[in-house]
């Protein structure tokens, strides 16, 4: 073996990888053993992650075997290997073979084993794959290793599917989603554009990935960002419909008012409503609740007469009394909670009215700290959310140097994790969900090839031949 030289680019890079010369040949056709006790989630996921890595063409037979121990698996008569990190993976001339600690982590071994595929290039069509000689031992430097996506009008169904299922393969372990207008809720019709999904459509994918390996964390935003838009696109999903529920927000629209008792009753049918729907599919953790660039927060002629930072913390307390009954942690962004006379630029803090809120907030919030400008190491708003008894998540954006100093913080500081955005631009940078996975996991990036992680996402949804959904965007050109 040769830990030096690399045969497969692998996302993301293990921990340890020992290459050897040699290669094993699978047929499309090929048996696995699995130990005894692995759910029929986890083989389902096996078997569909089989099929398409071997471009639809793949077919895999499970066969339970109670010589093999707990959470492991044999291909052809792979010997299993000693359990030295999260999980272990060899294939050598025996076949392949992988142990991991739990259930998740024996899918993360199948999913470093599916990408050391690749096609016998010695055919004109496909007949089998081949893979490398490797020894891999393999944890994440960080346990929560979050990705938060935006679901908008111009999201549709496959290229919601492509980012959570590469999500998941990425050894993501919660990624958080954030339907902007576009899930359709009961509690009023107002809360989503006409041609936004119903949960029945999305069930079925938001189960695959949890099946994947990942939690699913629902978002709503609770203070700024309540006009479910972008602010310079200049739409509102609840007031373009029906400008009669007015008096629910801010002057601005953008800010939900708290002093109006029916916005308090509406966010709460919201918050049960997809507790319900997340709680079917996964076990509800945690709850995010936004509250970021809440500019015109406390400004109408009720709210002004509070307190801000005292209004906003009794208003998140009460939320969290609710949340914490049902075993639900909340998050929520940090820049309202930021002094900005205290934490200038380069830092994002909006906390000129709210700062005090910190001094009464329930010490049971995450919270989540974008900080998109930081690129050198400064920690002082981490530091602060942990000297003031916070568990903190710092969240990076679209700019690699960005990613690697809060993922390096988070590591060094030994917090809760890191949650990484791609709000808007995550066609224009697609980098950014294997920059993060790699710098989450393990501290140096694999090399960036767009057309590898292209690849894998094309596998991992099937083949797609409608044009507009083949790739990331709509259009070759864009005019």
């Amino acid at each position: 073996m040769n830990p030096s030289k690399e045969r497969r680019v692998l996302y993301p890079k293990p921990s340890f990888t020992s290459w050897g010369e040699g290669t094993l040949q699978l047929p499309l056709r090929t048996k696995v053993k699995i130990g005894t006790g692995s759910s029929k989630a986890t083989q389902e996921a096996m078997e569909e992650t089989w099929r398409n890595f071997c471009y639809g063409q793949g077919v895999l037979e499970i066969i339970e075997d109670g010589g093999l121990p707990v959470h492991s698996f044999s291909i052809i008569g792979g010997n299993i290997p000693d359990l030295k990190q999260d999980y272990s993976l060899n294939v050598d001339s025996n076949g392949v073979a992988g142990i991991a600690v739990n259930e998740k982590n024996l899918l993360y071994a199948w999913f470093t084993f599916l990408q050391l595929l690749h096609p016998n290039n010695n055919t004109l069509e496909l007949e089998n794959v081949r893979l490398p000689h490797v020894e891999i031992a393999d944890s994440p430097s960080l346990k929560f290793r979050g990705i938060h996506f935006c679901v908008f009008p111009e999201t549709s169904l496959p290229m919601l599917e492509k980012l959570l299922k590469l999500s998941a393969f990425l050894k993501f372990s919660h990624i958080v989603v954030e339907f902007w207008g576009m899930l359709k809720l009961d509690s009023r019709p107002e809360l989503a554009w006409p041609q936004a999904f119903d949960k029945k459509s999305v069930a079925h994918l938001l189960r695959t990935i949890h099946n994947m390996g990942a939690e699913i964390i629902p978002m709503f935003n609770h203070l700024g960002h309540a006009a479910g838009a972008r602010s310079l696109c200049g739409r509102h999903t609840i007031l373009n419909q029906n400008p009669k529920l007015a008096p629910l927000f801010e002057f601005d629209g953008w800010t939900w008012c708290l002093s109006n008792p029916h916005t308090h009753k509406l966010l709460k049918n919201i918050r049960t409503e997809l507790i319900e729907f997340f709680g079917s599919i996964n076990k509800m953790d945690y709850f995010f609740l936004g509250c970021d660039e809440a500019y015109s927060f406390a400004s109408c002629d009720d709210c002004s007469g509070h307190e801000p930072g005292q209004l906003l913390a009794g208003y998140l307390n009460t939320i969290n009394d609710e949340l914490k009954e049902q075993g639900i942690r909340p998050i929520i962004w940090g820049d309202q909670l930021l002094d900005p006379q205290k934490f200038p630029k380069p830092f994002s803090a909006f906390g000129t009215k709210t700062k005090g809120a910190i001094k009464i907030l329930s010490r049971d919030f995450i919270i989540a700290d974008w900080q998109y400008n930081i690129c050198d190491s400064q920690e002082d708003s981490f530091k602060f959310f942990m000297d003031n008894g916070f568990e903190v998540v710092p969240a990076p954006w679209d700019n690699y140097h960005n990613i690697k100093s809060l993922c390096a913080s988070a590591k060094k500081l030994e917090l809760k994790g890191v949650l990484a955005t791609t709000w808007n631009s995550l066609v224009q940078h697609p980098y950014m969900l294997w920059n993060s996975a790699n710098v989450m996991w393990e501290s140096e990036p694999s090399k960036d090839f767009t057309s590898h992680l292209n690849s894998i996402a094309m596998k991992l949804c099937g083949l797609k031949l409608d044009y507009t959904e083949a790739g990331w965007g709509t259009k070759e050109v864009h005019l």
